[in-house]
């Protein structure tokens, strides 16, 4: 049986593969960054916290620097969860390989012995 077209489709899901394992590493970078920008924000707020109390800063920068902390825990949340969705498309993407590579074996014939074959078969009417 002819598989180009199952082969042009293997082609392309392993291509989706490649593609969302990129997405991957690049999603993994983006969770450091925003690592790095929660573990700022919380240095900020420890900075400013002692200050506040003495008064040698006003409540509003405190406040200010506790909602810039909490926007970078939100931020790195997403940031993970929208990981585990690419990785979650890998897992999809190696599935669709799998399928494919399983129809192209059951369209192609084995003998279960070696040889080959001279008879030929016709109908004729």
């Amino acid at each position: 049986m002819d598989t180009t077209e199952l082969d042009a489709q293997l082609a392309q899901t392993q291509a989706q593969v490649a593609q969302a394992q990129a997405a991957v590493a690049e999603g993994a970078a983006l969770i450091a960054q925003r690592k790095s920008e929660l573990t700022l924000a919380e240095l900020e707020l420890k900075r400013v916290a002692p200050l506040v109390k003495t008064g040698a800063m006003s409540q509003s920068i405190a406040d200010k620097t506790k909602t810039i902390r909490d926007t970078a825990v939100a931020v790195y949340t997403a940031a993970k969860a929208h990981v585990h969705t690419l990785e979650q498309s890998v897992l999809v993407a190696k599935s669709a390989v799998t399928r494919v590579q399983t129809q192209i074996d059951e369209a192609t014939l084995k003998s279960p012995v070696m040889g080959s074959c001279t008879l030929s078969f016709s109908t004729t009417k």
